[in-house]
């Protein structure tokens, strides 16, 4: 077990910590992930820690501004952000989603940088973002995925210092211990029975997915949830059983947990799927993904990702 996930008996400000940052694209389950690793005794589960620059205090979405955590928690004092999270959580791996922001900080000689790449099919992020936000065409959608994956992908491979890993989102969603065991040994972390459930995690998020936070709040018994909307800075909050609805219950089963499903099989049509062939198709094949007419969700290939580089050009 790697020395970072171990408890230390020295000075706190004196310690090196982990941070992994969860690069996805939207509806590619970044949150339910950030929440499994984050449900190891030794984690903590930060969230989408670059709403911070928006916000005059940081703003938990499952406490509010009264959060023990985060208001605890001072932006833009002289200390280093993450050192001071693990400060005041005593954890020693810190786990954020798209985190782009915080360069400087990231870059502190006691942080050890881990990236996560979540790959998902194309056709999945088409189906929830139709569903979540309707109103656009398929090409649209389709280029929104397309210009989010390549953007993550050329993060991931510029910052040569991190250690750095690619997950499928299928793969993960069919066997999570097994792929949760390869993340953590490719980081040096250690594996924990915890994150097989995530509703473990301790209930201090920014930002995240709705389904997921829905649950974790009813586990712990929250009735309330606090989101901050693009151009404020003043959290709104809302009775969850207002939020309550077919989208949130898909992730509830008999044991509190998510329960899997694949839109995009039952929402696109014939006529989808030609069009999101024409827009972005050679992507998802790229990506190890069956042929676009084929209504298949298991990644068949990993080659593309996982030596050289991608040609990400259009084709």
């Amino acid at each position: 077990m790697s020395t970072q996930t171990t408890p230390s008996n020295g000075d706190a400000s004196a310690r090196t910590i982990t941070v992994v940052n969860i690069m996805a694209v939207s509806y590619t389950g970044s949150t339910w992930l950030n929440l499994m690793l984050g449900a190891h005794p030794d984690h903590f589960s930060c969230g989408e820690i670059d709403s911070l620059r928006k916000q005059r205090q940081p703003t938990c979405t499952l406490h509010g501004p009264e959060c023990p955590v985060w208001s605890r928690i001072k932006v833009g004092s002289d200390e280093n952000l993450f050192m001071q999270i693990a400060r005041v959580t005593g954890k020693r791996v810190l786990i954020v989603n798209n985190s782009r922001h915080f360069r400087a900080d990231l870059r502190h000689p006691r942080i050890r940088r881990c990236n996560v790449l979540i790959l998902r099919d194309g056709r999945g992020f088409v189906a929830s973002a139709m569903n979540k936000r309707p109103g656009q065409s398929i090409r649209q959608y389709t280029q929104v995925w397309r210009r989010q994956t390549r953007n993550r992908y050329f993060r991931m491979l510029l910052d040569r210092e991190c250690r750095r890993h690619v997950l499928h989102y299928e793969d993960l969603r069919d066997d999570p211990e097994k792929h949760l065991r390869e993340l953590c040994t490719s980081f040096d972390l250690s594996f924990h029975p915890n994150m097989l459930r995530f509703s473990n995690a301790q209930p201090h998020f920014i930002g995240g997915s709705g389904g997921p936070i829905y649950v974790l709040a009813r586990t712990h018994g929250l009735s309330t949830l606090y989101y901050v909307k693009d151009g404020e800075t003043e959290p709104t909050p809302g009775s969850i059983d207002q939020t309550t609805s077919s989208v949130y219950a898909r992730y509830k089963d008999n044991h509190g947990e998510v329960i899997h499903e694949e839109l995009w099989l039952k929402m696109l049509t014939d006529e989808h799927l030609h069009q999101f062939r024409r827009a972005g198709g050679w992507l998802n094949w790229l990506l190890g993904y069956p042929p676009t007419m084929e209504r298949d969700t298991r990644p068949r290939s990993r080659r593309s990702l996982r030596g050289k580089a991608v040609n990400f050009s259009e084709h």
